[in-house]
């Protein structure tokens, strides 16, 4: 399967992709992939579902942080089981240039209801790109390492 993002090749749709955990608990893992240069590079990242043939094809979560120019929101992405301690899968998306480049990173839970977002600010103001990269947690369903004689 492709996927194709809806702002064009300018977009920079694909920059990021990653797991996104099961955001919509269906049971299935869903995919997030980011277009930082959406929107005159504010940005967008785009939810995908994950089902028992695979991702389907169009989003069902379209995101756009602060939607302010040059905010380059969705340069990254992470993803965890549960990333803040809630019980919830969320998604980390970063938004590095935002705020004079000080950056910031968005969480995003999506469940059974609405999305909701929290945001976290930079704390090292103007210049500091928070959001830059971004990385999650091991998920609690993955193997242990075997050891190697």
């Amino acid at each position: 399967m492709t996927l194709v993002g809806a702002d064009g090749e300018r977009a920079a749709f694909g920059t990021t992709v990653a797991s996104a955990g099961d955001l919509d608990g269906d049971g299935f893992d869903d995919v997030a992939v980011g277009a930082p240069q959406a929107n005159d590079f504010a940005g967008h990242a785009y939810l995908y579902r994950g089902g028992a043939t695979g991702i389907r094809a169009a989003p069902f979560l379209t995101l756009r942080g602060t939607d302010v120019a040059g905010a380059y929101y969705g340069g990254a992405l992470a993803a965890g089981r549960d990333l803040d301690g809630d019980g919830a899968d969320e998604i980390a998306i970063g938004a590095e240039r935002a705020a004079s480049f000080s950056g910031y990173v968005e969480l995003i839970s999506v469940g059974a209801g609405a999305p909701t977002a929290r945001v976290i600010s930079g704390p090292d103001g103007a210049s500091g790109r928070f959001g830059f990269v971004l990385a999650s947690r091991a998920s609690r369903r993955a193997p242990r390492p075997q050891r190697i004689n």
